[in-house]
């Protein structure tokens, strides 16, 4: 934790935008730092970095492998590429999910800003331990059949220990640190290890919801179509067609011709 983590992420995570208006996750874009709106959360969020990010983060690709990954979150600062990404996705699930629209019975709107704060938070957060806590390898429920090491499905989990520990001193004082808590942990979804912090586990309504939240913009943002959208490019082309008589390109009528089997006059 060397770093300066809260220069770093006002860098790539903020930029020369500055705070964006209310509302302004609502029209598209990229969303980041900028859009949290509650700003004792913005520092929140950054504390969190600062006494969890493993070092690496900054600079590594999103997946080592490059399997699952879109091309965008390879090769060097892949990963904050890929949170970035997911950002984008958080905030548009988040908008197609939103029962009360802009503009309407706007004192229904708490809940939708509330989860709005803590779901963003989360996915800036969620692979800042990518590589899991390496001094937990050895525990039973990380080994799989053949040995296979769950370190990697571990790694939300451990993310959000880390922040119970050293941020919150083991010790949640505020409902939205335990929904970011779940959100962070379940963030793989069906493939979270230990399986009982996957959001499909969860009991409690809250905390399913942002949880499935911050999955669904973690799965969007690391689906690999890169070559799908060429695909659809080239398959959902228009078929080409001659222009329409009379328009340039469109081909010369030669002189009438009688057709074959037409009596000779």
């Amino acid at each position: 934790m060397g770093q300066d983590v809260h220069a770093l992420m006002t860098h790539h995570f903020a930029g020369p935008l500055g705070l964006l208006p209310d509302g302004a996750w609502k029209y598209g874009g990229v969303e980041h730092l900028n859009g949290i709106r509650n700003p004792a959360w913005r520092q929140w969020i950054i504390d969190c970095a600062a006494a969890c990010c493993q070092d690496d983060f900054w600079q590594r690709p999103a997946s080592n492998s490059g399997k699952y990954h879109p091309a965008v979150s390879a090769g060097p600062g892949g990963l904050v590429r890929h949170t970035l990404y997911g950002c984008y996705w958080a905030c548009e699930i988040m908008r197609a999910m939103d029962p009360y629209p802009q503009g309407v019975d706007p004192q229904n709107r708490r809940a939708i800003t509330w989860h709005h704060d803590v779901v963003l938070g989360a996915v800036m957060l969620h692979d800042m331990m990518k590589n899991g806590d390496a001094t937990k390898a050895d525990l039973p429920e990380r080994k799989g059949s053949g040995g296979r090491n769950y370190i990697v499905s571990c790694h939300g989990v451990d993310m959000a220990h880390a922040i119970f520990t050293r941020v919150l001193n083991g010790q949640v004082g505020h409902p939205d640190h335990l929904l970011l808590l779940h959100a962070v942990a379940g963030h793989m979804g069906p493939w979270t290890k230990p399986e009982k912090w996957a959001p499909h586990a969860l009991t409690q309504p809250d905390n399913k919801h942002v949880a499935t939240l911050t999955f669904l913009a973690d799965y969007c943002a690391s689906r690999k179509a890169d070559g799908v959208i060429a695909d659809v490019l080239k398959l959902g082309r228009a078929p080409e067609t001659p222009p329409l008589p009379g328009l340039p390109g469109a081909p010369q009528a030669g002189p009438a011709r009688a057709p074959a089997d037409a009596p000779i006059s």
